[in-house]
């Protein structure tokens, strides 16, 4: 299991909406009422970047600013990551924090396939008259 999880876990343990991580500071549970840090212990680039390459491919890495998407088992994320003079910010937010009601309401039906044009409804039937 990625090191990312085990953060974003906690990011929804503590009702949060985001984790942040940047050089020289704690990684952090972002929500309305502020940030709370997960540990104590500052992170240093080089951490951030191996928590990043468990779910990053490494081309991206090495760019100064990407986003990227990442789906766990307690769900799914998008994140922002950015350097600069050495150090790196990254914030990994959840996807899809709509009203909570709507999480329990059944999945709309699929939706039917249009009808083909009707030069192509007149081409077929026309291959079967033939």
């Amino acid at each position: 299991m990625a090191i990312v999880d085990d953060y974003l876990r906690t990011v929804i343990s503590k009702e949060g909406d985001e984790l942040y991580a940047a050089t020289g500071k704690p990684p952090q549970v972002r929500n309305a009422k502020g940030t709370t840090p997960i540990t104590a212990k500052n992170m240093t680039t080089e951490e951030i970047e191996t928590v990043l390459a468990e779910i990053v491919p490494a081309r991206r890495l090495k760019e100064t600013s990407f986003r990227f998407q990442y789906t766990c088992p307690v769900g799914n994320f998008a994140g922002l990551a950015q350097r600069e003079n050495g150090s790196i910010e990254v914030v990994i937010r959840r996807s899809g924090r709509g009203d909570p009601a709507l999480a329990s309401a059944p999945a709309a039906a699929p939706a039917k396939p249009a009808a083909p044009p009707a030069a192509e409804r007149n081409h077929s039937s026309r291959g079967r008259d033939g």
